[in-house]
């Protein structure tokens, strides 16, 4: 597909880190208030996955380009994080 548009994405926030997965398919995505949130193309559904997540990662697969390996991220706990 080129120049397509597959859907519109309203969020309270400014959007700081940005993943598309390799069948363009989820999106996750990190937002200023450090929430980290996933998002389905197909049904374009949102969902926070994280409330607090300071640190994002995606490993580069031996051999592959970037943006297309498997999606990895650290966790630090908030001092005001409850249980969940």
């Amino acid at each position: 597909m080129n120049g397509m548009n597959l859907g519109q994405i309203s969020h309270e926030s400014k959007i700081d880190w940005l993943e598309l997965s390799e069948t363009g398919k989820k999106m996750l995505f990190r937002d200023k208030k450090l929430k980290l949130h996933i998002y389905d193309v197909d049904t374009q559904a949102k969902e926070t996955i994280l409330n607090y997540c300071a640190f994002v990662q995606v490993p580069r697969a031996a051999g592959r380009p970037a943006g297309t390996s498997m999606i990895s991220f650290g966790e630090t706990e908030s001092p005001m994080a409850g249980p969940e």
